[in-house]
């Protein structure tokens, strides 16, 4: 018995040791057509398009309403750091630090996760056998949109969330829209907007480029649709711990 359950561990090393250089493949094949010119033609830049306005305006006044729902609860929560602890004079570098550094590029992937990226495989599933070049037609518009778009829409999310946080310190702590003003813009350096950018494209590349690679490697729907989500989002989340590891490495 135990010999069978050291040979079942061995052969799981060896299937994810396997997947992990497939996907490493894909992803540096994947990079590699960016820089192909002939790749973007006019197939490509439709579904661009297409792709523009299925991840931020098809669900814009969604996001707009995650945005402040979610911005008011993270103010709340620096407010009550702040007062709690009497912290006033830090109170922009609290708010710059939750807002731009983590909960933005976290909150805004995870609802494109939800409403655009988990919905990749099925869509590309349905479409690919329709399309002469599925690299350059399919994957390369999603993971340019990924790259450019999500970053966009979280400099809405943080701009919503910034609103959010005027009028509950207007509120709870009678602060005016000047010292408002004053306090953020104080707070906030350029490596807050770097790495805002930085993990807002890096997590949007993750959480479309898993998807397309298990739309690749399975070519048709086997799995229950079930386990097909459950298994990408999981996927997708180790993929952006990963990076917010990296980031905090590198930057704290």
């Amino acid at each position: 018995m135990l010999i069978k359950f050291i040979e079942n561990i061995g052969d799981r090393v060896i299937r994810v040791i396997l997947e992990s250089y497939d996907f490493i493949f894909f992803l540096f094949y994947c990079l590699g057509q960016f820089f192909l010119i002939g790749n973007y033609d006019k197939k490509a830049k439709d579904f661009l398009l297409e792709q523009i306005y299925l991840s931020c305006i098809k669900y814009f006044v969604s996001f707009i309403m995650f945005a402040l729902i979610f911005g008011s609860v993270i103010i709340m929560v620096s407010l009550s750091l702040t007062l709690n602890f009497n912290l006033f004079d830090q109170f922009g570098n609290l708010l710059v630090f939750f807002m731009l550094n983590e909960f933005t590029p976290f909150f805004t992937t995870l609802f494109f996760v939800f409403t655009y990226s988990l919905a990749t495989k099925e869509r590309i599933d349905s479409i690919k056998d329709q399309r002469d070049n599925i690299v350059a037609q399919i994957y390369l518009p999603k993971l340019f949109n990924s790259i450019f778009i999500f970053p966009l829409m979280s400099l809405l999310f943080v701009t919503m969330m910034l609103f959010s946080g005027y009028l509950f310190a207007s509120l709870y702590m009678n602060l005016d829209f000047v010292t408002y003003n004053h306090l953020i813009i104080n707070s906030i350096e350029v490596k807050n907007i770097l790495i805002l950018f930085t993990k807002s494209s890096l997590f949007g590349f993750v959480s479309v480029l898993i998807p397309l690679y298990l739309s690749k490697k399975n070519k048709k729907l086997t799995q229950e649709i079930t386990k097909s989500f459950i298994k990408t989002l999981v996927m997708i989340l180790m993929a952006i711990i990963i990076i917010e590891l990296l980031f905090i490495g590198i930057f704290y």
